[in-house]
């Protein structure tokens, strides 16, 4: 019987999630939790063969930070994204953090199950529209369509933002915040994509043309 991790910020979703597993023979859910630290200790606790994980978490990071951290430490435990979000830049950090499934919340239940089986099974899933985007390079392409607005950035990452403003290194940052070098990065990632930015100057530039930012703090 293969062991599942449900991470989503919404209790309901995560209950009716666990339920919909455990009344498979295959699954055991070991833990619903909203939060990346909640997961974290439940991950070096019982090391589940499955990650199911929403993108939006509770708290100040997301599943993007979990998935790359994840990867990190277990490389062997198997992620599926499950999420409302296909924003490009969410897309392009869970593809880089090589994570072996990518579906929409609106796939019926059976369908979340039976791609679960197939990751489980060495196989990777995507939801269709997932699949178009992949498959006509939208991921590597500077276009802004689909692009998360820059409005839509985060408390942490506008702290982040302030970093980079302070000309800290990635490692700095990391240690400031008390995160790791890979969750930085993959903040970084997310915000590169939300501000139609590739290179850190431009990062800092834009932040402080948009007034994201305090200059000279």
């Amino acid at each position: 019987m293969a062991t599942v991790l449900i991470v989503d910020d919404h209790p309901i979703f995560r209950s009716g999630a666990a339920t919909a597993l455990s009344a498979t023979e295959d699954f055991e859910v070991v833990g619903e939790v909203g939060t990346v630290s909640e997961a974290i200790e439940i991950i070096r606790d019982r090391q589940p063969d499955l990650i199911l994980t929403d993108i939006r978490l509770e708290g100040d990071s997301n599943g993007v930070a979990l998935a790359i951290q994840v990867r990190a430490e277990f490389p062997n435990i198997k992620i599926v994204v499950l999420t409302n979000y296909s924003h490009e830049p969410y897309i392009k950090a869970m593809m880089e953090a090589q994570v072996e499934g990518y579906l929409l919340k609106d796939v019926p239940p059976a369908e979340v199950i039976d791609s679960i089986r197939k990751v489980l099974d060495g196989k990777r899933v995507f939801s269709d529209p997932i699949t178009q985007k992949l498959v006509k390079g939208y991921l590597g392409a500077s276009k802004n369509d689909g692009n998360l607005p820059i409005e839509s950035l985060t408390d942490r990452e506008l702290e982040l933002l302030q970093e980079l403003v302070h000309g800290l290194s990635n490692g700095e940052i990391a240690e400031h915040l008390n995160v790791s070098l890979k969750t930085v990065q993959g903040y970084l990632t997310v915000i590169y994509g939300k501000m139609n930015v590739k290179t850190r100057s431009e990062a800092v530039f834009r932040a402080i043309q948009e007034g994201l930012v305090i200059v000279g703090e």
